[in-house]
């Protein structure tokens, strides 16, 4: 996420658009950092595999615990949401 927020800054210095006014978030930029969002979600679900990662497996409740509250339309997401398919 950081590194979005560096690339973001960079593409605007690049632009030569370094103004103080930094409250331009286009579309762009938004469907930008959800995408690294939920790569971020992906990457924490797929770690809670047990199979996979034996001992060093993260707790699906850490994952659920993280991210609950935080994610379009919860309510409507299957019980094992956290857990990788």
């Amino acid at each position: 996420m950081a590194y979005l927020i560096w690339k973001l800054r960079n593409e605007r210095r690049i632009r030569d658009e370094d103004s103080q006014e930094h409250n331009n978030i286009t579309d762009e930029t938004t469907k930008r950092w959800v995408n690294v969002i939920n790569k971020r979600l992906t990457i924490d679900q797929h770690l809670t595999n047990d199979k996979r990662f034996g001992k060093r497996a993260i707790k699906s409740k850490l994952v659920k615990d993280t991210w609950s509250n935080c994610l379009n339309n919860e309510e409507g997401l299957p019980n094992d949401w956290h857990i990788a398919g």
